[in-house]
Order: C-alpha cells, then sequence, then structure tokens
C-alpha cells in the first residue's frame, strides 16, 4: 500500500469520525436515573444507594441486569430517609 493510499483512508476515517461526533448520544427513558446518577445526584455513594435500596428506602426498577430509580421518587425518599422514617415495601 502506497504512503497515497494510507493518507486517503485516514482521510476518510476522519470523515466518519467527525460524522460520529455530530450524531446526538442517547438519552435514558425520562424520568429514571442509574445508580450511578443518583448517587451522584444525592452525594453518596454508590454503595449507599444500594444499602437504601436493600434497606427499601429507594424503589428500584429492573431491566435485566441494569437498575432505574424514578427521578420522581427521589425526593420523597430523601425526605423518608432524613426522618428515620418508613421503609418502601418491596
Amino acid at each position: 500500500m502506497s504512503g497515497e493510499q494510507i493518507l486517503a483512508r485516514f482521510d476518510i476515517l476522519e470523515a466518519q469520525l467527525k460524522t460520529l461526533q455530530n450524531q446526538p448520544t442517547p438519552t435514558p427513558a425520562p424520568g429514571y436515573l442509574s445508580r450511578q446518577e443518583v448517587a451522584k445526584l444525592l452525594r453518596v455513594s454508590g454503595v449507599t444507594v444500594w444499602d437504601w435500596t436493600n434497606k427499601g428506602f429507594l424503589k428500584a426498577y429492573r431491566l435485566g441486569n441494569k437498575v432505574f430509580y424514578k427521578a420522581a421518587e427521589i425526593d420523597g425518599a430523601m425526605v423518608e430517609i432524613k426522618k428515620g422514617g418508613r421503609r418502601n415495601e418491596k
């Protein structure tokens, strides 16, 4: 392969990369957050989110091996956690 052919292939790859960069990134379903997003939002560790889920303070929704939380339920759960109140039914 000549140097010109290699450069031509690099030009093609560069054009394809630019096309990919301009495509919108997929977004999760509206209103659902991943465990990592919940941890970041609440400024706690992923382990804490997992613990609160196991204790019933946060309700998790599973899709295969993925775990999601409804954003609308997070605020209510925080009120209960701060009060040390009741746990959600599993």
